[in-house]
């Protein structure tokens, strides 16, 4: 009975210990989820933007690479105000910028941009190739 003692002292202490991070784990809409913090929350993600078929909310300026189809290397997305968003292409000849407000759809070398709801802390975008 002995041994048995420090063996179970020992597992209660990692169960404790690790319930913590699997209530972090849970989901509230059924599926899973890992807990981030305040900073990655806040973050776009951006990977699925490269052929220009996305939507995202903006909070502070972002860049991404984009297909060179688009005569582009990386698009730049930032609130301009409380009442539009402005898109820059770079490409390494120089550069295309179009601002977008608030319900409105510009377009930039085959790419449709679409502002969906914007406010004073962040936009919510859409881009879509035209062609």
């Amino acid at each position: 009975m002995q041994r048995t003692a420090p063996i179970l002292s020992a597992l209660l202490v990692l169960a404790l210990a690790a319930a913590p991070a699997a209530h972090a784990h849970r989901a509230g809409d059924g599926g899973s989820a890992v807990a981030a913090g305040p900073a990655a929350a806040h973050k776009p993600k951006l990977r699925e933007c490269y052929d220009a078929r996305c939507t995202f909310t903006v909070r502070k300026p972002v860049t991404f690479p984009i297909a060179k189809r688009f005569g582009f290397s990386k698009l730049t997305v930032r609130r301009v105000g409380g009442g539009s968003v402005s898109v820059t292409g770079r490409a390494p000849n120089g550069y295309a910028q179009v601002t977008v407000g608030r319900g409105g759809v510009g377009h930039l070398n085959g790419i449709s941009i679409r502002v969906l709801s914007i406010s004073d802390t962040k936009a919510r975008v859409r881009l879509a190739p035209t062609g």
